[in-house]
């Protein structure tokens, strides 16, 4: 029978457990940046995600005239459960198609990065 008094000796940790667990973390880091650089949004997603927004907000569909409505629309109607903050004043009917893409990206991101 052991001794009640004597403590339990904690596994020790050996160089090759060292090593196995850094390769294994190494391999886990290459995977996530694997799958974040698959899957995560392309440059223009958040444009179609505001036109998206704004179509369900306002009815209009002349923002981000790049594609048909319908999908962008239905993208964006889980943004409705949270209501994003939106400020549609700067971009008027006359001007929205005179835009870049890349200017209604960088607006959209900006005004909806401000939280």
């Amino acid at each position: 029978m052991a001794d009640p008094t004597e403590r339990p000796v904690p596994p020790r940790w050996t160089r090759r457990t060292w090593g196995s667990v850094g390769i294994l973390l190494m391999i886990h880091s290459l995977l996530l940046g694997g799958l974040g650089a698959a899957y995560s949004p392309t440059w223009n997603e958040p444009g179609h995600l505001a036109a998206g927004y704004r179509i369900w907000e306002t009815g209009r569909v002349d923002l981000y005239t790049v594609n048909p409505p319908l999908v962008k629309a239905l993208a964006a109607w889980p943004l409705l459960l949270f209501g994003p903050k939106t400020d549609w004043s700067q971009i008027s009917p006359d001007r929205v198609p005179s835009l870049p893409s890349i200017v209604c990206f960088c607006r959209t991101t900006m005004t909806h990065g401000r939280g």
